[in-house]
């Protein structure tokens, strides 16, 4: 068996190999930078829209407070993004009871038209999925 040329072949696939992984980390660096422009653009609006929405409309008992900075969680598979978020009462405590997926549906959905709404205004092709609140609101 000739040994030098398996060994220049291993070189060989090593450096191939090296080129690949370079050429992914740039693209994930790309794909990064790019939903960082996407995070930007939904968290302006998130912004803007979730805190008079939240404290002006009485059918929402429960006030949503974005994190600082707000965070979003991108699908873009399916073109939405849901948005993580504490709840808390007029007197700024936390829910202590037991929260289920229809008393988030509730508060989630006066948002989700006004969000939908000023996204498409601003032209971003997203549209609003989901409140992502702490998993202990569901198990108290």
């Amino acid at each position: 068996m000739n040994f030098e040329k398996t060994l220049q072949e291993i070189r060989d696939l090593q450096a191939t190999l090296q080129k690949r992984e370079k050429t992914v980390a740039r693209t994930e660096e790309k794909i990064r930078k790019k939903k960082q422009v996407l995070d930007d653009a939904c968290r302006i609006v998130c912004v803007r829209v979730i805190k008079p929405v939240s404290s002006q409309d009485e059918t929402v008992v429960m006030h949503i407070i974005l994190g600082s900075p707000a965070v979003i969680i991108l699908d873009t598979e399916q073109n939405k993004f849901d948005l993580p978020v504490t709840l808390e009462y007029s007197s700024g405590r936390e829910p202590d009871e037991c929260l289920d997926e229809k008393d988030i549906w509730k508060i989630e959905t006066p948002l989700r038209e006004v969000l939908d709404r000023e996204l498409k205004a601003e032209g971003i092709p997203l549209t609003f999925g989901h409140l992502v609140v702490p998993i202990h609101y569901f198990g108290k």
